[in-house]
């Protein structure tokens, strides 16, 4: 026999309430023989058909138990178990219930801060509920950071210095760096993924020590201030060009390929430009080392070398050639005084080479 009377229910407000709520109403709809529209008993599989009256009334207990502000969040169902769904959606850790927002109230004569709590209320707007004036903290935003210098700049790195804003009520918090990525002072063949990679940085000092540059690249700057109300506007931009690296890095000479003439003892050398050079590419240095394999003090060692230019593949043609000699060729690339390491290519030159040497 289900009980007459019930102690009073809080509610439903939000996401502050709601598992609170959730387990008073289950427990008040399973008492009055409810909660079977909810969660329909299960019988060797089979889900218990749900009696639409009872359905009907399920729903009606669960509206009168919800605050009118949340009926948007069940005006479109029609059973018991589609509003509890809902509202579990809405209001459960993984739902969203309200948007808290700080708003800027200024005058002439006094500036004061208030706090609005905005309700979902309909997909179209929200309810505000219960603006709270917050006496502790005027929210007055900064003037943004001045006088923004940089110094000592390196291939990889450089120091910022900036001065502190000329107004900053509020309680400050830090600064935020953004160091842009602009792009390089060379060229970089097609396919190739350039390193775009920004950085944002708080710090709390007037300063920062920024070692993430790549070389060769161009930078642009900006600093925000920020306080208990929020950021300021930014700084004015600064831009900069780091410095061709001394020691290029992670540079490969890409698909290198060497095709011989036999009737000419000549080779044809390809190669594609790198992708990261650090710096303009000048010129690329071919070392052949090469010796003939009947007689290893025989040798033909020699270097030459292509002038770069903004294209993605190269090619040369290394001529007279040793028959039957086994040479090594090695390729390096050139940016101003720096080289790259060298990519190496190992090729027999000499099976052929022989018969042609005998037919003579």
């Amino acid at each position: 026999m289900a009980l007459s009377q019930h102690p009073p229910i809080e509610r439903l407000r939000g996401r502050e309430n709601y598992d609170s709520w959730k387990f008073a109403v289950q427990a008040y709809l399973e008492d009055l023989e409810l909660w079977e529209c909810v969660e329909p008993t299960t019988t060797e599989g089979v889900i218990a058909a749900v009696d639409p009256k009872k359905d009907k009334k399920c729903r009606a207990k669960i509206i009168l138990l919800i605050d009118p502000v949340n009926y948007a969040h069940i005006q479109s169902t029609t059973t018991s178990k589609e509003a509890w769904d809902k509202l579990a959606e809405a209001f459960s850790n993984n739902g969203l219930t309200r948007r808290r927002i700080s708003q800027d109230c200024q005058s002439v004569v006094s500036r004061a801060g208030f706090q609005i709590e905005l309700f979902p209320a309909a997909q179209c707007g929200y309810f505000i509920v219960s603006p709270k004036t917050l006496d502790d903290t005027r929210l007055v935003l900064p003037t943004p950071p001045s006088n923004l210098i940089v110094e000592d700049i390196t291939a990889t790195s450089f120091f910022l210095t900036w001065d502190k804003p000329e107004s900053n009520p509020g309680r400050f918090k830090t600064y935020r760096v953004l160091i842009l990525n602009h792009g390089v002072n060379y060229f970089i063949p097609q396919n190739c993924t350039p390193n775009d990679t920004d950085f944002s940085i708080s710090t709390e000092q007037e300063q920062y020590q920024f070692n993430n540059a790549l070389p060769s690249h161009k930078y642009k700057i900006m600093i925000y201030a920020e306080n208990s109300a929020g950021k300021s506007s930014r700084s004015a931009d600064t831009s900069l060009d780091t410095n061709t690296s001394d020691e290029p890095r992670d540079v490969k000479i890409k698909d290198l390929e060497l095709l011989t003439d036999l009737n000419e003892f000549t080779a044809n050398l390809s190669w594609k430009s790198p992708c990261l050079s650090n710096g303009p590419i000048e010129i690329f240095t071919i070392r052949l080392d090469g010796y003939y394999r009947l007689n290893a003090t025989i040798q033909d060692n020699r270097t030459t070398s292509v002038n770069a230019s903004a294209k993605d593949e190269y090619w040369t043609v290394l001529d007279k050639l040793m028959p039957a000699s086994e040479y090594v060729v090695n390729i390096r690339a050139e940016v101003k005084k720096s080289r790259t390491k060298e990519t190496e290519l190992v090729r027999y030159l000499g099976i052929k080479s022989v018969r042609l040497q005998e037919a003579l």
